[in-house]
């Protein structure tokens, strides 16, 4: 992830209400094609409200 951007979401995520920031090292680029079991049951706990807050 470009420099940039890995700067700014966690300032993002603080001004977003109910957000969540989540990081996965060492996940390559195409990580929701490649982890798909990881990342689909995340997105599954984050929509069925089971993500904790910043």
């Amino acid at each position: 992830m470009p420099l940039l951007l890995s700067s700014i979401q966690p300032l993002s995520a603080k001004l977003l209400q109910n957000s969540t920031l989540k990081t996965y090292k060492g996940f390559p680029h195409g990580m929701p094609t490649t982890e798909a079991d990881t990342i689909n049951a995340d997105l599954l706990a984050f929509i069925q409200g089971k993500h904790s807050t910043l």
